[in-house]
């Protein structure tokens, strides 16, 4: 919900994933679910976001991961701060 188009937008989101193990090569696949040994199959999720344009190349991204193994029992949580700056 929302863009960041101009200084004080917002953008709010909601992210679902429901990897398999064998559903993707894991060099291909996405790195920021997880925790300290990055998983990227054997695993499902949520992320919500958050984010706000402070100035016209400056925007901040507040991220929240709650993760789960399909098969293990190594669940966990993560937040994550962006600070991303254009120029």
């Amino acid at each position: 919900i929302g863009q960041l188009k101009k200084p004080k937008d917002w953008l709010l989101g909601y992210y679902y994933a429901h990897i398999e193990t064998f559903a993707i090569n894991s060099s291909y696949a996405q790195d920021d679910w997880g925790r300290w040994d990055p998983q990227s199959s054997n695993m499902k999720g949520h992320e919500l976001r958050a984010a706000y344009k402070v100035l016209k190349n400056l925007n901040l991204v507040a991220r929240f991961y709650s993760i789960e193994d399909i098969t293990d029992d190594q669940d966990g949580k993560r937040f994550r701060l962006d600070f991303n700056y254009k120029f």
